[in-house]
């Protein structure tokens, strides 16, 4: 039975990383896109490297959400050293 209960949680978690993952691709489609293709303050820092044009609003997303994973691990490692000294 407890096989079976954590299957279901498994599908369960599958199904909702995918409308999460569609709702995602949508919102930045829809938001991040028509930013990056317009005159805005975004567009001009970030057009020279992303460019203004299908796909740039994706790489912005992508790009800003690797810098602040990087960002929390180096500050968790930061405070791991500080703590252990």
């Amino acid at each position: 039975m407890r096989h079976a209960f954590t299957y279901f949680n498994y599908q369960l978690d599958q199904r909702e990383a995918f409308v999460n993952e569609l709702q995602t691709d949508l919102k930045s489609d829809r938001i991040l896109e028509s930013v990056m293709q317009s005159e805005t303050i975004l567009s001009s820092l970030f057009a020279p490297i992303f460019d203004n044009g299908a796909g740039s609003g994706m790489a912005l997303l992508y790009v800003s959400c690797a810098i602040a994973m990087f960002s929390i691990g180096a500050i968790a490692l930061a405070s791991a050293d500080a703590n252990a000294s």
